[in-house]
């Protein structure tokens, strides 16, 4: 279950991360396009006010100037404009288209304010053509500079999804591998359960003693521990199946009592007994036991001073 959790917690973890870089990404887009539309609408707007211009200028000339020499620059200036000809070679268009008229002209009076409008509108003209040559140059470099930007920050969460999909592969990897293992000390458990529910029959120095291998093995590392772990060969007593272990039986049964781990352990009074069964603890390598004893014989020596 535990391994089943972390799992889970791992893929949500991994959903979680995803949908922050999805989120990230679609952010960026937003801020990208919004501020596209932005430089947009301040480009539509200078642009709209130097039409304005434009068209009051041409406005102006259309009232002001009636000669044919001033309707003849205005033309050769708007068949300039709309052929995207450059200021330079406005004005010599200008001047060919006008020289042209002069021949009919050349008797007719053009007056101050005529020339006045002539000049406001070509200015306006080459301004208006400046000013959208200039825009245009910088919103390509404004666009360049964020299409960098954005490359390098979807680069950057390419890296960051690489890196945490690795991470989490590898996590994912090593939860499987702990749940094989897990599975399979399972299936081993399982199958040594009732190994270790079995009954064991032990002779200790002559006398006969029965319990399970559960509470032979109650002390990991002791002797009993390792006796009935299956590391060793262990031969049964041909007629009745019993282990003989070679020592004192006499206080054994405490032994066995202290492992079974039930309340029914009591140290004995006696000295010697106490002692006694503190070589046997030594023995079995159960250093609970040994400590039990050893507070047991110093509270005897205790009560022994005091009276």
């Amino acid at each position: 279950a535990a391994e089943k959790a972390e799992t889970e917690r791992l893929a949500a973890e991994a959903k979680a991360k995803t949908d922050r870089l999805a989120k990230a990404e679609h952010l960026a887009q937003e801020v990208e396009t919004a501020e596209r539309l932005q430089r947009e609408g301040a480009v539509k707007a200078e642009i709209d006010r130097l039409e304005r211009g434009h068209a009051e200028a041409r406005q102006k000339s259309n009232v002001t100037l009636k000669t044919p020499l001033a309707c003849a620059a205005v033309n050769a200036c708007d068949t300039s404009e709309a052929a995207g000809v450059s200021p330079h070679h406005q004005q010599r268009h200008i001047a060919d288209n006008t020289a042209a008229h002069v021949g009919q002209s050349r008797r007719t009076k053009v007056s101050p304010e005529a020339h006045a409008a002539i000049a406001t509108f070509c200015d306006r003209t080459r301004d208006f053509d400046r000013y959208t040559r200039e825009r245009t140059a910088a919103l390509q470099s404004q666009e360049a500079l964020a299409t960098e930007a954005y490359r390098t920050i979807l680069t950057a969460l390419d890296e960051e999804e690489e890196a945490m999909t690795t991470k989490i592969n590898s996590q994912l990897a090593e939860v499987r591998e702990r749940q094989i293992r897990l599975n399979s000390e399972k299936v081993n458990q399982e199958g040594g359960f009732s190994f270790k529910k079995e009954k064991i029959a032990l002779c200790v120095g002559g006398r006969r003693f029965a319990t399970t291998r559960t509470t032979l093995m109650t002390e990991e590392g002791s002797f009993l521990a390792a006796m009935m772990s299956g590391r060793y060969e262990m031969k049964k007593d041909s007629r009745d199946g019993s282990y003989f272990i070679d020592r004192d039986g006499t206080g054994f049964h405490h032994v066995l009592n202290y492992l079974r781990k039930d309340g029914t352990f009591v140290c004995p009074r006696d000295v010697v007994a106490l002692v006694a069964l503190r070589e046997e603890a030594r023995f079995y390598v159960l250093p609970g036991l040994e400590d039990c004893v050893s507070t047991a014989i110093a509270s005897v020596h205790k009560l022994d001073a005091g009276r």
